[in-house]
């Protein structure tokens, strides 16, 4: 495989529970591909071995052809990983603005010491940091926004936002969404895809965990289909609709609660 993302038998194990078995699967530069599937299939568990927060026990995944997998989360934030969350995991008590700094960390330069000193440097990076901060905030619609204002007293969906604005924060060349559109209405879940196909003009790469069929089929270029830990189909979302195999998981699938 030589895509920007590889995975290639990529299996997690929690005690005797499989979550995730035998995935391989290639993203490559410029795609926005969506992971679907019903609930519990082992979607957020992908993401969240992608971006190490939980080791795979079998496999190993690839950034640029190099092996990445075995990294800490932070090392994969420096090669350009960037993710948000399905619950949203903002900085709840801290402004708008500080949320998004927060994400441009990892390609700060400024250490402790430039910090405590205020050197001209270090002012000159932080004046940089609150530009692109601004310029984040337009693109995702949060322009408006009180800068001051804290995080967790905006509404859902510009919360939703502005976690999207932190993760584009770290320049990733790869951004992984995980459900942006959960709890949305129609106005809203439009409003989302305009802002993932913008992103994506931009040059970046988009893996995506969305349960809207409606957003899935007009904004992916091409799906995986997981089922019980397993990937079950893959494709342009034209062939994905009609494939009985992922009738069959959807259709055979009991209501369940959050991914696992």
């Amino acid at each position: 495989m030589s895509g920007l993302l590889s995975l290639h038998e990529i299996g997690k194990t929690f005690g005797g529970l499989s979550a995730l078995s035998g995935i391989s699967f290639e993203v490559r530069q410029g795609e926005i591909v969506g992971v679907i599937g019903p609930n519990g299939a082992g979607k957020t568990t992908l993401f969240n071995v992608i971006t190490a927060l939980f080791p795979p026990t079998g496999g190993e995944v690839r950034c640029d052809g190099k092996r990445i997998s075995g990294l800490p989360p932070h090392a994969i934030a420096k090669r350009g990983i960037s993710r948000t969350f399905q619950n949203i995991r903002l900085f709840s008590t801290m402004s708008v603005e500080e949320n998004v700094m927060v994400g441009r960390h990892c390609r700060s330069g400024a250490g402790v010491w430039r910090g405590v000193l205020r050197t001209r440097g270090q002012r000159r990076e932080e004046r940089g940091i609150r530009g692109k901060t601004r310029e984040l905030l337009e693109l995702v619609g949060l322009s408006d926004a009180d800068p001051e204002r804290t995080a967790g007293s905006l509404p859902y969906g510009h919360q939703r936002r502005l976690e999207i604005a932190r993760a584009l924060a770290a320049e990733p060349r790869l951004l992984l969404l995980d459900e942006p559109a959960a709890g949305m209405n129609d106005a809203e879940t439009q409003e989302m895809f305009l802002l993932i196909k913008r992103i994506q003009s931009l040059g970046v790469t988009i893996l995506l965990i969305e349960h809207d069929m409606s957003l899935v089929m007009k904004a992916c270029d091409r799906l995986v289909v997981f089922n019980f830990g397993r990937m079950i189909a893959e494709g342009a979302p034209a062939a994905i609709r009609d494939d009985p195999r992922v009738i069959e998981a959807y259709l055979g699938a009991a209501e369940g609660d959050d991914d696992a």
